[in-house]
């Protein structure tokens, strides 16, 4: 249990605990929002409000998070930054309504860790995106071990209670050990719609399609211009229907459960607390309409269970599932078997010789123009695969589609993490040797333990962090 101190010096900032049900406001989602003293230092009513969302919806919002000015210096800074920035560490993508989506990226161990520096350009504008992101990220970091602490204790998930196992099946891996010791995968994106009238929003279709994310957890900002939450994420209910989600800006970060509830944590909760993988889409704004008009900007990060920890359900690793692309009955992976793969939507139960898993989703043979039969006249194979011909390592990246390859040959997409800035980054004045990073700084004081559940030093980390750049 989290104790307050009263000594903490940031208390007047956190006398109102928040608690906000789920409604819908003027035809649109109001997500469940919790503060983040509520978070850390729980009653009956925000614990049962905290378990009651995740279980029902799929996720939660965090509001009041303290010192947390860096996430708007973070997003206000970044669209020059990645104009700065692309193409040499900018990646583009062009979704099939016109909407381009840059991104840059990043990856971390765990909550608490410094992450990894984002490769950026060398520029005045990444300079002051660099220092607001460290802080931001941080501060993230410190969000995630508080919810994770507060999820394993309404789960009753301690220490004992063992949800993975490492390949010797002598490490256990408990809940609490999967966001501190996990991959996590950062994104920053500006989205830019299209120019064009007839846009997805507008239309109602979808720029990015339903799906459900392969991680854990996803926690990000909710998509926003000029200071200013935007319309078009929509989720799935329970019962079926959508709807779009009605961000504020008090929703300082959104935490969003992925498939990882179902292939490895459900099953070792009772079954009256199972949690809900939270299906979802986006529809591009038509405000963000051209290189002259302020992009869409988001935030996330993903968490992935430890790359030594056993899929509890097949012989690999959660790291050689994401490394490489089991090929298994003539072109699906192991990576999108039913064990592995998101079950909420009826569609990903994929039909027979009509349509086949990828992306997070099941692709009709005939909307794509592809077939196993097709790719057989070919001499080749029916695969998940990019324009460049990578096969998909499972990850969150909708520029993969089914289409023929010659799988004896094929390559799997590697990743974007630490190694990337081994590509001549050296020259930003940024180390590339592991823990050794020149941004050592933000790293949180030592003696942070969420297992203690010590609110105080949790806030005074975040204090530390906020002030250290």
């Amino acid at each position: 249990m989290f104790q307050l101190s009263p000594s903490a010096k940031i208390l007047p900032l956190l006398l109102a605990v928040t608690i906000t049900l789920t409604t819908l406001v003027d035809g649109a989602f109001s997500p469940a929002r919790i503060s983040f003293e509520s978070l850390v230092q729980p009653d009956s009513a925000s614990r049962e409000l905290f378990l009651r969302s995740l279980r029902n919806i799929g996720m939660i919002s965090v509001t009041d998070i303290p010192y947390f000015d860096s996430k708007w210096e973070t997003l206000n800074t970044l669209p020059a930054c990645m104009k700065d920035s692309f193409p040499e560490w900018a990646l583009e993508h062009t979704f099939a309504d016109g909407t381009r989506r840059q991104t840059l990226a990043s990856h971390s161990v765990g909550n608490i860790h410094a992450a990894s520096p984002v490769p950026v350009a060398d520029s005045d504008s990444c300079a002051a995106f660099t220092e607001a992101s460290q802080t931001f990220r941080q501060v993230v970091g410190l969000v995630l071990a508080a919810f994770a602490e507060q999820l394993a204790e309404v789960l009753n998930l301690d220490d004992t209670k063992p949800v993975l196992m490492d390949k010797s099946s002598i490490k256990p891996y408990s809940l609490v050990d999967i966001f501190e010791g996990g991959d996590q995968l950062d994104h920053f994106h500006c989205y830019y719609s299209s120019e064009e009238e007839d846009s997805s929003f507008a239309l109602g279709e979808d720029t990015i399609e339903w799906h459900t994310d392969q991680g854990l957890a996803l926690v990000f900002t909710p998509g926003s211009t000029d200071g200013k939450p935007t319309d078009g994420f929509y989720i799935q209910l329970e019962d079926g229907s959508t709807e779009m989600v009605d961000f504020q800006k008090k929703d300082d970060l959104v935490i969003l459960l992925g498939d990882g509830v179902n292939q490895y944590l459900n099953r070792v909760i009772d079954a009256d607390h199972s949690l809900r993988a939270l299906p979802h889409s986006l529809r591009m704004p038509i405000s963000s309409s051209s290189d002259s008009v302020s992009p869409r900007v988001w935030y996330g990060r993903m968490v992935l269970p430890p790359s030594a920890a056993m899929h509890p359900f097949h012989p690999f690793t959660f790291g050689e599932i994401r490394e490489q692309m089991i090929i298994e009955d003539g072109g699906s992976m192991i990576g999108c078997s039913e064990d592995l793969v998101a079950r909420e939507l009826s569609e990903t139960t994929c039909e027979d010789g009509v349509a086949s898993y990828c992306w997070h989703r099941c692709m009709n043979f005939t909307e794509y123009g592809v077939s196993p039969e097709i790719c057989a006249d070919q001499q080749l194979d029916l695969a998940c695969i990019n324009e460049e011909g990578y096969l998909w390592p499972g990850n969150h990246d909708p520029a993969f589609a089914i289409g023929c390859i010659d799988l004896s040959t094929a390559e799997n997409l590697t990743i974007m993490d630490d190694s990337h800035n081994d590509n001549g980054h050296d020259d930003h004045g940024e180390t590339t040797n592991g823990d050794d990073h020149e941004h050592d700084s933000t790293t949180t004081p030592s003696g942070v333990g969420f297992h203690s559940g010590r609110f105080a030093l949790l806030v005074a980390s975040i204090s530390f962090v906020a002030s250290t750049f």
